[in-house]
């Protein structure tokens, strides 16, 4: 959830589903910053389960002869290598990053520095 600028700070419930939407349609940056917020408090809830899962998965994916379980998902999924799956997402990014930081600098020009913030 989130606390509400709107509405005195009062804690909205909101999943992390609703706080992301809440994110891109608010029109004040006040509501998409404390969604921002809130999404960054998600974490502190889910850590210590999450780590026994990514354990659990990660022992399977070796007993299983894969590095980890990011590689196995990778390769059983797409059929390549995490190594392969990063070249192509270094590439990607070295084509496109002209492209997004000229459109960051437009959006910057048009709406001001704020613009460009994760919320």
């Amino acid at each position: 959830g989130f606390h509400d600028p709107n509405a005195d700070g009062a804690f909205v419930k909101a999943s992390s589903v609703a706080l992301r939407t809440k994110m891109v349609t608010a029109a004040d940056e006040a509501t998409r910053k404390a969604c921002w917020d809130g999404m960054c408090a998600v974490p502190k809830f889910v850590a210590k389960d999450f780590a026994k899962i990514a354990k659990l998965r990660n022992a399977y994916s070796k007993a299983n002869g894969f590095a980890d379980y990011y590689e196995y998902k990778i390769q059983t999924t797409e059929g390549f290598s995490k190594a392969r799956l990063f070249e192509i997402l270094d590439g990607l990014e070295a084509e496109t990053r002209p492209l997004v930081e000229a459109a960051n600098a437009r959006l910057v020009k048009e709406k001001g520095a704020d613009a460009v913030q994760p919320w």
